[in-house]
């Protein structure tokens, strides 16, 4: 019976630790660190979010669970290389696609979460004016991303 157990726990173990989330480690790493501004935006904020906006944008909204930013000021090889070490390390992220233009740096990544079909989606942006890397959870696809950007512009 003991041997049954240690072989469980043996096969459990490494499917717990894929399991964990990279990027929550990423983000509890780096938030509230000197030289970070870290801003979260939970359910509460994204429903603030859809007053004047376009029905697509409120019905996007509601399917994000929560969007998460650490970002610096200044050109900070170190958070990009943690932050694409953890997308690339946990294997359940795939490219989007990868633009380096002119010393600017942004990388898009997403993962689809199983059977819950929840998405997260990863950007990673580095020039010489600051480094940012944000991440959106929830059940959307890649063309809904696109909308999030008229978010707080004046019609």
């Amino acid at each position: 019976m003991k041997r049954i157990l240690i072989i469980l726990a043996l096969i459990i173990s490494p499917l717990a630790m894929a399991a964990q989330n990279h990027m929550d480690d990423f983000f509890e790493r780096h938030s509230g660190r000197q030289g970070y501004q870290t801003v979260i935006y939970g359910k509460k904020m994204l429903e603030m979010m859809k007053d004047g906006a376009s029905s697509d944008v409120k019905a996007l909204l509601d399917r994000i669970r929560i969007i998460r930013i650490v970002s610096c000021s200044s050109s900070d090889d170190s958070i990009i290389s943690v932050a694409r070490r953890d997308v690339k390390g946990c294997g359940r992220y795939e490219v989007i696609s990868q633009i380096n233009e002119n010393g600017r740096l942004s990388e898009f990544y997403i993962s689809e979460e199983g059977n819950s079909k929840e998405v997260s989606f990863v950007m990673i942006a580095s020039s010489s004016q600051g480094s940012a890397v944000m991440e959106i959870i929830g059940r959307f696809d890649i063309k809904d991303i696109s909308r999030l950007s008229v978010i707080g512009q004046k019609k």
